[in-house]
């Protein structure tokens, strides 16, 4: 006869490990004859505080001394249920913590013990992030823990260029990423994934379910998330985050995946030490109060950056739906007068987007003030395809045969944009004002500005759509909106683009304009790009730096 749940909770008290039943999970394990063996645990434990040294901030050189957190609710748990045969009863984690919260030594520590400390013939483990650049990071974490240890640094063959470690002949770690050409035929035994938030939908979401089951022949796989929250609840890491969370709570049936959430709740208040200190596990020992004082306060007064603080410290997922841009502090920009004629003949610089279909082409100058005190001046127009016009605007919410007829936009004949008359209005605004040079995004723009370039003797410069590229423009222009520093003419097209914008942020920190919701099909925010454009031009103060030639990659 089975045993109640009352009676295999007695039964586990008995042995002294009834602290590890924790939700309705851990009781369907206990019923399917799962069991907790604490030497694996400390095995653990053991390996990270033995072997693995800390090698950079105010703990370089030391042993890696597990906080409590670590030690007794992540690794003590995680590796301590067995399954009846006595092997892992977990074969996925979801660790969702903030920032500076052990989350990349953390994943390098398990990643070397995965290698050497598992005890599993032929390892193969795999740090997998959305691109290069942040798949190396637990990498080079795990190779600078090996090369500060004395008994690794012996054993194991770091190869950075491979961005491989070896283990003798038939072992090692490797890190993988979204771009890679091979995504499939991996035999992991173990796999890190670093911040699940960022991975996009396409090769992120395949590298992602092609890894998740690399491991089916192995004999106890694990598959470990290690991220913070991110800003894009329609993705990849939130369907996971949201998963995780249901586990927790038990209303999904699933005792394989161990679930580990240091976050603020909704309605806790951003400015509170004790919001502070319950979404941070690490508090008091990486995290310091009067660091995160300092952080808080530099916050105030910007919407994104009080975002930001949110989703890096606390832990919260900032829908893309979250505002960006003060609309009051850009009604306040309307102030300034911004006529054409006002400007003849004076300095800009431009941005182009195109677009073919859906989305509007855009055109943007940024004039730098010219005496100090002044704003920057914006001037734009837009061009869609007259196909589907009433359509469009019905679904869009905005009235462009109006805004054509008020000079605002131009309506090309047939069913995609014609760029020959995006062409002549370019001409025709290098003609009126002193325009050096202008950025485009090659994406749909290389042919017509080759065209401008070799034909028309004008100055396009490629600014490819990174991240990277838009993050110092983009957090210029919010400056300027919130400053009231910048004078935009009460353009209407304008002020609902600028409502519909937000930015989203890189793995790297860099942030970028994206649409402010998803879901809403209709938003467009073609002319903030193309004024984020302009304005890095203008920043850039018209030196072209990157090849002599004027058509040049930003």
């Amino acid at each position: 006869m089975s045993r109640t749940i009352a009676q295999l909770k007695s039964a586990a008290k008995r042995e002294g490990w009834a602290q590890y039943i924790n939700n309705d999970n851990d009781e369907r394990a206990l019923r399917a004859g799962c069991f907790v063996d604490e030497r694996f645990g400390k095995h653990v434990c053991d390996f990270f505080e033995q072997f693995l040294c800390h090698f950079k901030g105010e703990w370089a050189g030391q042993p890696f001394k597990l906080a409590d957190v670590q030690r007794d609710k992540i690794l003590m748990p995680l590796f301590s249920w067995r399954r009846p045969d006595g092997t892992r009863r977990f074969r996925a984690a979801q660790i969702w913590v903030p920032k500076k919260n052990f989350k990349s030594t953390m994943a390098s520590g398990l990643t070397i013990y995965g290698l050497v400390g598992d005890d599993e013939p032929g390892a193969e483990v795999y740090c997998i992030a959305n691109d290069r650049d942040q798949a190396g990071i637990v990498y080079n974490a795990a190779a600078d823990m090996v090369e500060s240890s004395p008994q690794l640094a012996q054993r194991l063959d770091v190869r950075r260029s491979q961005k491989s470690i070896r283990y003798g002949t038939s072992a090692w770690i490797k890190a993988l990423s979204a771009e890679a050409k091979k995504q499939e035929g991996h035999n992991a035994s173990m796999v890190i994934c670093d911040e699940l938030h960022v991975f996009d939908e396409y090769r992120g979401r395949q590298l992602y379910s092609a890894m998740r089951f690399a491991g089916a022949a192995r004999r106890q796989p694990l598959h470990v998330v290690i991220s913070t929250a991110g800003d894009n609840d329609l993705g990849l890491g939130f369907e996971e985050y949201d998963r995780a969370k249901s586990v927790l709570k038990g209303d999904i049936e699933d005792w394989t995946t161990f679930v580990f959430i240091a976050e603020a709740d909704k309605d806790d208040d951003p400015a509170a030490i004790e919001t502070w200190e319950k979404a941070n596990p690490m508090w008091g020992i990486t995290i310091k109060e009067s660091e995160m004082r300092d952080s808080w306060q530099s916050c105030i007064g910007s919407p994104r950056a009080i975002n930001d603080f949110k989703r890096y410290r606390l832990n919260q997922w900032i829908g893309t739906s979250e505002p960006w841009l003060d609309m009051d502090k850009w009604g306040a920009c309307g102030e300034y007068a911004v006529e054409p004629y006002d400007l003849e003949g004076c300095r800009a610089f431009g941005g182009l987007d195109l677009a073919v279909k859906t989305d509007l082409s855009a055109w943007s100058l940024c004039f730098p003030p010219s005496d100090e005190g002044e704003p920057h001046r914006f001037l734009w127009h837009f061009w869609i395809p007259e196909a589907g016009i009433v359509e469009r605007e019905r679904r869009d919410r905005i009235p462009y045969r109006e805004y054509a007829e008020r000079g605002l936009l131009t309506i090309t004949p047939g069913d995609v944009t014609d760029y020959g008359f995006i062409r002549e209005y370019i001409l025709s605004e290098h003609e009126r004002f002193d325009v050096p040079e202008f950025a485009f995004d090659p994406k749909y723009g290389r042919d017509l500005c080759q065209r401008l370039h070799d034909e028309d003797g004008l100055s396009p410069i490629e600014f490819i759509q990174y991240p990277s590229n838009f993050s110092e423009p983009t957090k210029y222009f919010e400056r300027l909106v919130q400053n009231v520093e910048l004078a935009h003419g009460n353009n209407p097209l304008m002020r609902a683009q600028a409502s519909q914008a937000t930015v989203k942020t890189s793995s790297q920190g860099y942030i970028h304009p994206v649409k402010g919701d998803g879901r809403k099909k209709w938003y467009r925010i073609d002319g903030i790009v193309a004024a984020i454009m302009a304005l890095q031009r203008a920043m850039a103060g018209g030196e072209t730096v990157l090849g002599e030639d004027s058509f040049c990659v930003v």
